[in-house]
């Protein structure tokens, strides 16, 4: 890793009370000495001590003033990169920001990439990379209970139940290894103990698997897709759910032709709407265009909400949208309930089995009741949401169904008594596919990819 002194700016670019400028690498304390001027005439100590903020002003090489500063110091190794550090508290317009970094570069401080605080923390064994990861979701937590489960992974819930796994995973090579050197009859197993432990460490990767699923709702929310046929209401739904006007709502069909987004929380549990165009035969032009996205939305989301009209003809690109949706998880809202019901009993017959959400946009009657049918679709369709304790990314995920594949194969080979030596490999591919998770077997284009993905102050 390469041991030159970082800086950028922490906080967001714009007009704000205050900016944070982070500085890490071996030159700090030497570059801040050199740019930074104690208040009410007082001395920098020769030798500063750590976590300690001092106040005073940040001035250039002739010593004119900058800005009016508070800066705090952590030394290695008791800092968020493990180096030396400097965090400048700044004011917030662009003119200080900007010319306390040009400052700072002059002075030998390179700016930093995104995510390199983050990855120096990494290589200098602060944080695995399953914690590293968990901090991206800290910042874009949007619930108290995606916060949780995030704060929850950086601590280490995650990577603990990771080394628990790998160390089961040793004790059996162990035992595979023995079983190489000293068994007579080399190249066969019959140890069913061997199964037993193998077909425990199977289990508990399966479960695993089901709970980071459910963590994963929480940090990254469901996907919903409103469809219906066109002037059915599927807008003005939409706004009913996030109550607030987003979308545009008219009586002429076809208003919209992309489709819209927007974000509600229910019990915790963050959910992304999306409002597409409505789907009829025959559109053309731009109409087209939206009515193609609709359908892969279908496709796309985790949810779909099926919007039928019910002071209109049920009709057979009704039931043609019903037939698409039902490969998903899905909720039936009957619309319009507010005016004349004659499709009621005949939607009945035809969604049978299935719950209908009668719904009035205008009076906003049913929305209680959808919540409710989103929560237990979400439960009965896709994961348990209970109180997760980790989740898992998507590459954490494959990483543990490729670790999960090379144990069942492993064990499929100890049940068929075929060679030792097969059955310690895939086993060695299993940690190896663990020590993806944790970082200690990993790429520097993946890393470059995961840290990718930071802000530049993080």
């Amino acid at each position: 890793m390469e041991k030159d002194t970082i800086c950028a700016l922490s906080t967001p670019y714009g007009i704000s009370g205050i900016g944070i400028i982070r500085i890490s690498g071996p030159d700090t304390l030497y570059v801040i000495k050199k740019i930074f001027i104690p208040g009410r005439k007082r001395k920098l100590e020769k030798i500063w001590k750590t976590h300690t903020v001092r106040y005073g002003h940040i001035v250039d090489e002739k010593g004119k003033v900058i800005d009016e500063v508070l800066v705090t110091i952590m030394k290695s190794p008791s800092s968020y990169t493990r180096e030396d550090m400097a965090e400048i508290g700044c004011h917030g317009g662009l003119a200080a920001i900007k010319t306390i970094l040009s400052l700072c570069t002059r002075n030998g401080v390179r700016l930093a990439q995104p995510g390199e605080f983050t990855k120096r923390a990494f290589l200098n064994g602060r944080i695995d990379l399953a914690q590293a990861e968990s901090i991206v979701e800290i910042i874009n937590s949007k619930t108290e209970k995606s916060l949780e489960v995030s704060v929850k992974q950086l601590t280490g819930s995650l990577s603990r139940k990771i080394a628990v796994l790998r160390n089961q995973l040793i004790n059996i090579m162990a035992l595979v290894n023995y079983e190489i050197d000293f068994s007579e009859d080399y190249g066969n197993i019959s140890n069913s103990n061997l199964l037993e432990k193998i077909g425990a460490v199977i289990k508990k990767i399966k479960k695993i698997l089901s709970e980071g699923q459910s963590g994963r709702v929480l940090t990254e929310g469901v996907k919903i897709a409103i469809v219906g046929k066109p002037n059915v209401g599927k807008s003005s739904l939409l706004n009913l759910l996030v109550k607030e006007d987003r979308a545009i709502v008219s009586e002429i069909p076809g208003t919209t032709r992309d489709f819209v987004e927007a974000t509600i929380c229910i019990n915790g549990i963050p959910f992304t709407i999306i409002d597409t165009a409505g789907i009829r035969n025959h559109a053309v032009g731009i109409e087209k265009i939206g009515v193609e996205r609709a359908v892969k939305w279908i496709e796309k989301a985790e949810m779909i909400i099926v919007v039928l009209d019910s002071s209109s003809e049920f009709d057979s690109l009704d039931r043609q949208i019903l037939s698409k949706a039902k490969s998903k998880p899905h909720i039936i809202v009957l619309n319009k309930c507010d005016l004349n019901d004659k499709n009621e009993i005949i939607i009945s017959e035809i969604c049978k089995g299935e719950r209908v959400i009668k719904v009035s946009c205008i009076t906003g009657k049913g929305l209680q009741e959808l919540h409710e049918a989103i929560t237990e679709n979400l439960n009965e369709g896709l994961c348990e949401v209970n109180d997760p304790e980790f989740f898992l990314s998507i590459r954490q995920q494959l990483c543990l169904e490729k670790a999960l594949k090379m144990l069942e194969e492993a064990k499929f080979l100890v049940e068929k008594k075929i060679s030792s030596d097969m059955i310690a490999e895939m086993i060695r591919f299993s940690i190896f596919h663990l020590d993806e998770i944790s970082g200690k077997n990993i790429s520097e284009e993946t890393l470059d990819e995961i840290f990718g993905s930071f802000c530049v102050g993080k």
